[in-house]
């Protein structure tokens, strides 16, 4: 049984440089709760695959402080805005022995390679991960794989959901 754990970057300040926009502090909130839920439901990735770009860095920095372990981090500049099928080649050269993998990407590539994933049978968790994907939310998958290279469309059982959605102290909102 393999391990999964999309996330998508947390909320960004605009920019001209798409690449090295930074998060805000509305963003920089929702990725410390993002670890916090990864915490609590108990995630422990071995390898961690990011992209390259400034905000999804900060995302990745905010969610391990708030995780026990030392995964191996690799950042991937393929991973920059890639689409479902970049992210799949991806999977392949997963040696077979890492179990639990956590992307940290862009939409719209990483809702639809969620989407792709899970299971065509529906549940609560992933109704509520259909309606939406916003800045900062994760999704847990578990693959009944021995392989990674053996990931398929709807393999994939979702087994925790978090919307990203951060408490917003008041006057906050707009940051």
């Amino acid at each position: 049984m393999k391990s999964l754990v999309l996330v998508r970057h947390a909320h960004a300040a605009d920019g001209r440089d798409d690449h090295e926009r930074e998060l805000t502090r509305r963003g920089r909130r929702a990725a410390v709760e993002a670890g916090k839920f990864l915490a609590r439901v108990g995630c422990e990735p071995q390898l961690v695959l990011l992209s390259t770009a400034a905000r999804v860095a900060q995302t990745w920095q905010h969610i391990r402080e708030e995780l026990s372990g030392t995964p191996r981090v690799e950042a991937d500049r393929s991973l920059y805005l890639a689409d479902v099928d970049s992210m799949h080649a991806q999977f392949a050269s997963i040696p077979p022995e890492i179990e639990s993998v956590l992307v940290v990407a862009h939409n719209p590539g990483i809702t639809e390679l969620a989407d792709w994933l899970a299971s065509s049978a529906p549940s609560e968790t992933s109704d509520r991960m259909r309606r939406g994907f916003p800045p900062a939310a994760v999704a847990s998958l578990a693959l009944d794989l021995d392989e990674w290279s053996d990931i398929a469309a709807h393999c994939a059982e979702v087994r925790d959901f978090w919307n990203g959605r951060a408490p917003i102290e008041s006057g906050e909102a707009g940051d």
